[in-house]
């Protein structure tokens, strides 16, 4: 009896040492790394993959990624979240506040994708700064018109017949309800809080 416990005793000896052995050092590799970020770590990083897309940093402006497309160029507002066509005029014309959902929401795949919309007053005016357009300085966009654009928060009267729109004339900002049946620039934008319901 003796002698099995002390057989125990020394496999369990041995097993202790061989786990030892096998684990390795206990002691740290090297100084622990960094589990957060800072803002400006993340503001400034070069490439932003998305699924099958990559968004690169604008040299010009690293507030704004853009991803080069052969189904259209966009551009990913990294204050905002939401990514824009790279082209602010994408159906040449100006047109009617319906037509323009419309078109955004069915006739629309920019950079081979669905689900693109008008945006909402707070988000076009989040574009707004003192460059020429009237958007931040070194912007990556393209064919910005001097003119109103449409967005999808409708403004409060008795028959909601208007919505407000953001102009973007160099140097001015101006929000302001337009009736729906004139016709005015719109720019698709994908992601964020999704359509409008609000009146105001």
């Amino acid at each position: 009896m003796k002698a099995k416990v002390m057989a125990l005793c020394a496999l369990a000896a041995v097993l202790a040492i061989l786990s030892v052995v096998l684990a390795g050092s206990l002691e740290p590799a090297g100084q622990p790394q960094p589990t957060m970020h800072t803002l400006e770590q993340l503001y400034h990083r070069p490439i932003w993959p998305m699924l099958d897309k990559q968004f690169v940093d604008w040299p010009d402006n690293p507030r704004f990624a853009v991803c080069d497309d052969v189904y259209g160029d966009m551009v990913l507002d990294k204050e905002t979240g939401l990514i824009w066509s790279r082209d602010a005029n994408p159906f040449a014309n100006p047109t009617q506040w319906i037509m323009a959902k419309i078109k955004c929401h069915s006739n629309f795949a920019w950079g081979n994708r669905r689900g693109w919309r008008l945006p909402t007053v707070e988000e076009l005016s989040s574009l707004i700064g003192p460059g020429d357009p009237a958007l931040p300085q070194g912007h990556p966009f393209t064919n910005v018109q001097s003119g109103y654009y449409w967005s999808s928060t409708n403004y409060k009267t008795s028959a909601l017949d208007h919505a407000w729109a953001v102009l973007m004339t160099t140097g001015t900002f101006e929000v302001t309800s337009k009736d729906k049946t004139e016709s005015h620039y719109f720019w698709p934008v994908r992601g964020g809080s999704g359509p409008e319901t609000r009146v105001w």
